[in-house]
């Protein structure tokens, strides 16, 4: 966590959208959204991209599909042109459902092929199309999991926390297997002491650890980094700040 915030072969194809009469019923919408409605999301890495495939279940009878993204929910749910995705998944031959965004590729619409970012919601939709009417689906929301530890508690910039306080987090993308897991908790008045880990440390077990009492209208700086220790020989630690 970042101290100085308080806490811790691919066919080219082309991209268009659709407009038409939409209909207030659901049953033709698509449905069942991966990564689901709400959820913290761990993305695929290549390279320089950090990207997401967006899936879905296609509307029954539904000839075309047309998807919608953006870190921005009026965007999405106003169906905004310019946060569109076109109606033509771009890869084809990894599923010919899933539209795809934060990876650079000319098959993907110029506005979503930049990087995703670490800890940002994110919304989506897809409208099924027969031709005869467009079936708007709901929007759906996934948040993008970073590697290090994330989503603190107090949140960043938060006032009148108690003097005795617990510090909570939540574990990032990592896996774990073949590793044991704790935490290296810093936290202190000074932020580039907190960030140089010179500051106060704790090392528990736990995404928390209560503090305190910490001294009244000041402002605390904190940090947590995960720390995965090898159980079999030479049980090295690596540490993700």
């Amino acid at each position: 966590m970042e101290s100085r915030k308080n806490l811790f072969g691919l066919a080219v194809l082309g991209v268009f959208c659709l407009c038409g009469v939409l209909s207030a019923e659901s049953s033709e919408q698509a449905l069942n959204p991966t990564p689901a409605d709400g959820s913290d999301a761990d993305p695929d890495y290549w390279e320089d991209n950090v990207y997401m495939l967006l899936d879905y279940t296609p509307g029954q009878g539904a000839i075309s599909h047309t998807a919608y993204f953006s870190d921005n929910f009026d965007d999405v749910n106003d169906r905004d042109v310019a946060h569109c995705l076109g109606s033509v998944p771009p890869w084809p031959g990894v599923d010919p459902d899933a539209f795809v965004v934060g990876y650079d590729d000319e098959a993907i619409a110029e506005y979503a092929r930049a990087p995703l970012v670490l800890g940002m919601t994110y919304y989506w939709c897809v409208d099924a199309d027969d031709r005869t009417t467009i079936w708007p689906g709901a929007v759906w929301s996934f948040t993008v999991m970073p590697q290090h530890a994330w989503r603190p508690t107090p949140a960043e910039g938060e006032e009148l926390v108690p003097t005795d306080t617990t510090l909570t987090w939540n574990l990032g993308d990592v896996d774990p297997t073949g590793y044991s897991l704790s935490y290296d908790v810093h936290y202190g008045t000074d932020s580039a002491a907190v960030e140089a880990g010179t500051a106060t440390k704790v090392r528990v077990g736990t995404t928390s650890v209560s503090v305190g009492p910490l001294a009244g209208d000041t402002v605390h700086y904190w940090r947590v980094d995960t720390i995965l220790a090898l159980t079999r020989p030479p049980f090295t630690e690596t540490a993700i700040t």
